[in-house]
């Protein structure tokens, strides 16, 4: 067995031996009129971006040289997820609706099925962290990429662009949650 395997394990086991034992999975099937938390979320290969349309609060983060360029899907996982640590620090979300969009289809998959390969597992486990402990549902969408211009202009730190799209934005740069990198990139 791999220690990614024995990790794995590992962190199921100890979800299991903390729950109450009995766990309902609620309905993910919600209408999006029902969202109580909306972002679109955006990377790029300097850059993570997301945008929350309700606040006009638009967030930017440089991505960490040791993540390879050719890792688009990582980072717009990354970029999700940031979204997604946002919502769940406000304690007003706590068991609410999260939509977060995204323009990238495998990274929908992803967040669909919380499943992915071994290079992408610690982000879909830090979600699943988030989730569970915070009682939020979420859903991950697609969306066409020409729709998702503000997430876009902020992961590549175009903040004149984003404005120009939403003039009342308010933007700031964030620290996305490194301890969903995985040991060999932190």
């Amino acid at each position: 067995m791999t220690r990614a395997i024995s990790d794995d394990l590992e962190w199921g086991k100890g979800h299991i031996e903390r729950s109450s034992g009995i766990y309902i999975i609620t309905a993910r099937d919600w209408k999006l009129s029902e969202a109580d938390y909306v972002a679109y979320a955006d990377a790029c290969l300097t850059g993570l971006g997301f945008w929350i349309p309700k606040h006009h609060l638009g967030f930017y983060a440089e991505v960490p040289y040791s993540t390879p360029t050719e890792w688009i899907y990582f980072r717009e996982m990354w970029a999700v997820l940031s979204a997604l640590c946002y919502a769940v620090e406000d304690q007003q979300l706590r068991g609410k609706k999260l939509l977060i969009y995204t323009d990238n289809t495998n990274t929908r998959d992803a967040f669909h099925t919380l499943s992915a390969d071994p290079t992408h597992n610690h982000i879909m486990k830090k979600a699943a962290d988030l989730l569970i402990s915070s009682d939020n549902q979420l859903q991950v969408l697609h969306i066409d990429g020409e729709l998702n211009v503000i997430a876009d202009a902020l992961s590549r730190h175009q903040l004149e662009r984003a404005i120009s799209f939403d003039p009342a934005i308010n933007c700031h740069h964030f620290l996305p949650p490194r301890d969903a990198l995985g040991e060999t990139l932190q």
